[in-house]
């Protein structure tokens, strides 16, 4: 008896759509929910004050003025890249960090960048979504792009492997003034999280892996952020950022990771993100004490890092 042929599933044409924005159901909880559960990411127009946005870009940027980064003459916001400065930065830095370590390190100090997280809309958002308390991972990432030899759009991914813990977690990806795609803002696939994690290999940019995607997985979201604009998506969902052809400017973003209390969070969440910093280094010029070591005052269940979760698979689509 001949074994019956399984056809395999066509390949689909690449489709490109914009985000749907979900404001209009911050009055519907359960309608927002659902959403979420079905599509994987949810857009808000203006979620956060675009002062509130604009403050930050300008403390970041000031620290990329202190390392000659920005061309003279802009305003404080102005992105415009110094690049006789930012192209001699060493390549091996530029792949690592999509920036100089430097002056990421700088940042990182920052109390208005580590306090940036912990805006009452984005609580107010994550608690509607976990219907719980909320952790705010400590572990918040600049993404501080700049045109560079060594710079490779990020390749499409998942967050799961990195940041560990409960698959629930939520990424917020939020640009720090406006960035339209053609500056290389962030696109997703939507659905991808109803896969489970994908197996993964090594690749250039970002966070240097990327998932294999089957030919049937082509419907990419994506659209023009401006300063106040928020996309949040879950830890599954794969999403890589657009290829910027603006040549001369810096993007700035922020990389923040958000979990219901009660589910378990990888420790490396609550630690720095350059992993030689330390918090009592970060914090030694804050002028408020009361968002240091937050997440100690909450009862958390850790979990362990899984190096497994980047084993080079095959995926059989």
């Amino acid at each position: 008896m001949n074994p019956v042929a399984i056809e395999k599933p066509k390949a689909r044409p690449i489709t490109r759509s914009l985000f749907v924005d979900s404001t209009p159901l911050l009055a519907d909880p359960g309608g927002l929910r659902e959403r979420v559960g079905r599509d994987g990411y949810l857009f808000f127009k203006g979620l956060l004050p675009r002062d509130y946005v604009m403050s930050l870009r300008a403390d970041i940027l000031a620290v990329a003025d202190r390392h000659r980064w920005r061309m003279p003459g802009q305003d404080r916001w102005g992105g415009l890249i110094n690049r006789d400065v930012t192209d001699t930065l060493p390549d091996a830095e530029v792949s690592a960090w999509g920036t100089g370590e430097q002056c990421y390190r700088d940042v990182q100090h920052l109390e208005s960048f580590h306090r940036f997280p912990h805006h009452r809309a984005l609580l107010a958002l994550y608690r509607t979504l976990f219907q719980e308390d909320v952790l705010v991972h400590a572990r918040t990432v600049a993404r501080m792009l700049i045109p560079h030899r060594s710079n490779f759009p990020t390749p499409p991914h998942q967050d799961f492997p990195f940041v560990q813990g409960a698959t629930s977690t939520m990424t917020c990806w939020i640009p720090l003034g406006d960035c339209p795609r053609t500056l290389g803002g962030l696109t997703v696939l939507r659905g991808s999280h109803h896969a489970g994690q994908l197996p993964v290999r090594p690749a250039k940019g970002a966070g240097g892996h990327v998932v294999e995607l089957c030919p049937w997985e082509t419907e990419w979201v994506e659209g023009d952020y401006d300063a106040g604009d928020v996309l949040t998506f879950n830890s599954l969902v794969v999403h890589k950022s657009l290829r910027s052809e603006m040549k001369d400017r810096l993007r700035l973003s922020l990389d923040v990771r958000f979990q219901a209390l009660s589910e378990p969070v990888e420790v490396g969440s609550l630690r720095p993100h350059l992993p030689d910093l330390e918090w009592e280094d970060i914090y030694r010029d804050w002028k408020s004490d009361d968002l240091k070591y937050y997440w100690q005052k909450l009862a958390l269940r850790t979990s362990p890092w899984d190096p497994t979760r980047f084993e080079a698979k095959a995926r059989a689509c």
